[in-house]
């Protein structure tokens, strides 16, 4: 019973077109990383529970961790399936491919350097405005 429902299987399997089995391959391997990515994702943090202990000042740490990685995840998955076609559409035309990924890289390229300026700027406005929000900077001792 066991060996024909087997043979059966890869009856079923041996008839497969090549593009499928690429597609079933990459899936396969594409969810060994994600489990690889899981595992240690879950193993910093048990890590972390057991080292520091369990308090506000971790769940911060989680938080900024968490906010700083939030915004590229967000764009990259959005992203994924707008750029992936119009690539695909451009895969014959060299030029026109050239063209879309130097505006790409471009406009990653200004927002990677406003971004952080725009930041920069907002943390010394924000200082500055509300000062009783942030610690006295201490004074240096003197030397020598």
């Amino acid at each position: 019973m066991l060996t024909a429902a087997i043979s059966s299987v890869r009856r079923r399997l041996g008839g497969v077109h090549q593009d499928h089995k690429r597609i079933a391959r990459s899936a396969i391997i594409l969810l060994g990383f994600v489990l690889a990515g899981k595992v240690v994702n879950a193993t910093k943090k048990m890590t972390i529970a057991y080292r520091y202990g369990i308090s506000g000042t971790i769940d911060a740490y989680q938080l900024a961790f968490t906010l700083v990685n939030w915004v590229p995840v967000t764009l990259t998955s959005e992203l994924r399936p707008l750029l992936v076609p119009a690539l695909i559409r451009l895969r014959r035309n060299r030029e026109a491919q050239s063209q879309f990924l130097g505006e790409v890289e471009g406009l990653a390229l200004f927002v990677g350097t406003v971004l952080p300026c725009c930041f920069a700027c907002y943390g010394r406005i924000s200082r500055a405005t509300h000062p009783a929000t942030f610690p006295k900077r201490r004074a240096k001792p003197a030397t020598g």
